[in-house]
C-alpha cells in the first residue's frame, strides 16, 4: 500500500507531463485555428510567419497583408503567447484547455510615427487578445482594447476609455459577443467645442458567408452623448446603431441604422428624436468577392503614386464588380417634434441594360440612367414642418409641382423610371429637363480632371 501511495505522485506527474506533450502537439492546431478565424472575420491577409514549439509554451509570429501575394507587404505582425499546460491559471482561476493563446501587437518592425501613436495607449499596448482553445478546438476570446489619451496641434484632446469584449466561437463559422466600452472625449479649447459619449454596451451575433463577409446582426447602445460649444449644449439619449446582413441565394442584403430616440437642447431646437437609416440589397457575392481581393491588391499597387485619372478609372472598376442588376439602395430619415413627425426617403434599382454584366453597353450618362429605376418621398406634418426653418421655403406653390401641400402637410412622390420622370402624378421628359447632360461619357476619370483644376466634363 506504501508503494502504491509513493508512486501516486510520480504517476500523476507522468499523466500531467504526457498530457502536456499532448497538449503542445495539439497547440499548433489551436494556433492554426485562431488564425484562420481572424483570416476569416477581416478582409485583409493573415498568414503565419514562425511557429516555435516548446514543452510548457511556444510562441508564434503572424503577419498582416492587404493580400496574399507574395509581393505584398506586410502591414504589422502579431505576437501570440501560447500556454498549452492543461491545467493553467487565468486571473486567479483554474482552467482547462487544449492552449491559450495571448495575441499583442508586434511593435519590434514599426515606423516611427507609429510607435509614437502606439505611446498615446496605456501600457503602450493597444490590445491584447486572450483565446482559449479547448480540446475539440472550440474557442472562446476576451479582447481587451486599452485607454487612449490623443492630443493634437492647437491643444485638443481625444480620450477613450477602453473597451472589453467577450467573443464566443465555439460553433464553426459563427461568432457571438458582448462588449463594454468606456466614456469617449473629445476637447478642442480653440473652438471651444467638447463631445463626450458616455459609456456604453455592443452585442453582435455573426454567421460567416465568406472571407470578412458575415450575416447576422450588431447593436451598439452608447451612453448619454453630450455636444457642448459656445453658449449652447445638446444631449441625445437613447441612442442606438445597428446593422444587420442577410443572405438570400447568392445575394446580400446590408442594413444600417442610427437613431436618438431622446433630444434637448439649451437653444430652441426642432427636434425631439431623429433616425437615419441606409439599406442596400441584392449585392453579389461573387462581385463583393472580386472587390474585396482587388482592393487589397490595389492597394499593393502603388496608388498614391497613381496620376488622378487612373487613380478614379481603378476605383471605378472595382465598384464596377458591385454593380449588377438588382441592386438597390435607399436612404431613410426621420425626426419629430411637439408638432408631428416628418419622414423622407430616397432610393433607386439598377435594372441594367440586358448584357453580361447589366452595364457592358453603358457609356453615357443617359443610358446609365435608363437603366435605373429612382424613387424619392415626403411626408411632413404641417405643424412639424412650422417649428422649422424649412417652413419659409414650402410656403405657398413656389415648390410645385415636386411639392404639394394642403392642410395637414407636405407630401411628394417622385419615380424615375426609362426617362420618365413622374412628380405626383405629373410627367416630364428626363431627356428635356437634362439637355446635353445626358449625352456625357460615363467616365469617372472626368472627375479627378476637375478635382485636378480642369474645366468641368473635359471642356
Amino acid at each position: 500500500m506504501k508503494k502504491i501511495l509513493l508512486a501516486l505522485p510520480f504517476v500523476a506527474t507522468a499523466s500531467w507531463a504526457g498530457t502536456t506533450l499532448y497538449t503542445g502537439s495539439q497547440s499548433r492546431t489551436a494556433y492554426d485555428d485562431l488564425l484562420a478565424q481572424l483570416d476569416a472575420s477581416t478582409t485583409l491577409s493573415v498568414s503565419a510567419e514562425s511557429y516555435d514549439a516548446g514543452f510548457m509554451s511556444s510562441s508564434a509570429i503572424t503577419r498582416v497583408r492587404f493580400s496574399d501575394a507574395a509581393e505584398a507587404k506586410v502591414l504589422f505582425r502579431l505576437r501570440h503567447e501560447i500556454a498549452h499546460s492543461p491545467v493553467g491559471v487565468n486571473e486567479g482561476r483554474a482552467r482547462v484547455g487544449a492552449a491559450r493563446i495571448v495575441t499583442t501587437l508586434l511593435t519590434d518592425t514599426l515606423d516611427d510615427d507609429i510607435l509614437e501613436l502606439l505611446g498615446a495607449f496605456e501600457g503602450g499596448e493597444p490590445f491584447v487578445l486572450d483565446s482559449d482553445v479547448d480540446f475539440a478546438g472550440r474557442a472562446s476570446h476576451a479582447l481587451r482594447i486599452a485607454p487612449v489619451d490623443l492630443a493634437g496641434e492647437g491643444g485638443a484632446t481625444l480620450r477613450f476609455d477602453g473597451a472589453n469584449y467577450t467573443i464566443d466561437a465555439e460553433t464553426e463559422k459563427h461568432l457571438a459577443g458582448t462588449g463594454t466600452f468606456g466614456e469617449i472625449s473629445f476637447d478642442d479649447p480653440a473652438t471651444g467645442m467638447r463631445v463626450t459619449v458616455a459609456p456604453g454596451t455592443d452585442r453582435f451575433e455573426l454567421d460567416w458567408v465568406q472571407k470578412g463577409v458575415f450575416t447576422g446582426g450588431q447593436q451598439l447602445d452608447p451612453g448619454t452623448v453630450r455636444i457642448e460649444s459656445t453658449g449652447m449644449a445638446l444631449t441625445l439619449d437613447d441612442m442606438r446603431v445597428e446593422s444587420i446582413n442577410e443572405k438570400n441565394g447568392e445575394r446580400l442584403s446590408s442594413e444600417f441604422i442610427v437613431s436618438a430616440g431622446s433630444i434637448a437642447s439649451t437653444t430652441p431646437l426642432p427636434l425631439d428624436a431623429a433616425s437615419f437609416g441606409t439599406r442596400v440589397d441584392g449585392i453579389d457575392l461573387a462581385g463583393l468577392r472580386g472587390f474585396i481581393d482587388g482592393f487589397g491588391d490595389l492597394s499593393e499597387r502603388a496608388f498614391d503614386t497613381m496620376a488622378p485619372e487612373k487613380q478614379f478609372r481603378e476605383i471605378g472598376a472595382l465598384y464596377g464588380m458591385l454593380v449588377s442588376p438588382g441592386l438597390s439602395l435607399a436612404y431613410d430619415i426621420a425626426f419629430s417634434n411637439p408638432g408631428g413627425e416628418v419622414t423622407a426617403s430616397l432610393g433607386g434599382v439598377f435594372e441594367g441594360d440586358g448584357s453580361a454584366s447589366g452595364h457592358d453597353a453603358m457609356t453615357t450618362i443617359g443610358e446609365l440612367l435608363r437603366g435605373m429605376r429612382l424613387t424619392a418621398s415626403l411626408d411632413a406634418d404641417a405643424d412639424a414642418v412650422a417649428m422649422t426653418p424649412a417652413a419659409m421655403f414650402l410656403m405657398g406653390d413656389q415648390l410645385a409641382p415636386w411639392i404639394v401641400s394642403d392642410a395637414d402637410g407636405y407630401r411628394s412622390a417622385l419615380v424615375v423610371d426609362d426617362l420618365i420622370v413622374d412628380v405626383n402624378g405629373e410627367a416630364l421628359s428626363l431627356e428635356d429637363m437634362a439637355g446635353e447632360l445626358m449625352s456625357l461619357p460615363l467616365d469617372l476619370s472626368l472627375l479627378a480632371n476637375m478635382a485636378s483644376g480642369g474645366a468641368p466634363f473635359g471642356r
